[in-house]
């Protein structure tokens, strides 16, 4: 993590709001900027990410690295999936907590769409002769 006197409570202050996580690399020029969402956030988080990520590219990366964002949420709406598409320097995470437990886990634009699908439109999918690779 990265350390200084601007963190307050876990938090990294800014002009431009209060980043929950901020992460730099140790020997890489690499920043992390985490969005922490107790709720379904919106597509605003990936604007107010975005706003985190360009001023840590421009005070603290001095254009130099990559700086890559990410949003934890306990869900993610079709606002945020579909906003999320045009954005490669940001992903997404799910939570769950169970037994005093917190489960992580990427969010997988593929897995959304199997789980839209029924069982029927699936059978159809694997015996498609299109998707098993048949002529």
């Amino acid at each position: 993590m990265y350390r200084n006197d601007s963190w307050s409570k876990g938090k990294f202050t800014c002009i431009v709001g209060e980043i929950d996580l901020l992460a730099q690399h140790e020997t890489n020029a690499e920043w992390l900027i985490v969005e922490l969402k107790k709720d379904k956030p919106s597509d605003a988080a990936i604007g107010q990410t975005l706003r985190y990520m360009g001023w840590v590219r421009m005070n603290m990366a001095r254009h130099q690295g990559s700086v890559r964002g990410a949003i934890i949420a306990s869900a993610i709406d079709d606002a945020l999936y579909f906003a999320l598409q045009c954005v490669p320097t940001l992903e997404a995470f799910t939570y769950s907590i169970s037994g005093g437990r917190i489960d992580l886990c990427r969010f997988d634009s593929t897995k959304r769409f199997m789980d839209g699908l029924s069982t029927e439109q699936i059978r159809e999918l694997l015996e498609d002769p299109r998707i098993r690779g048949s002529q």
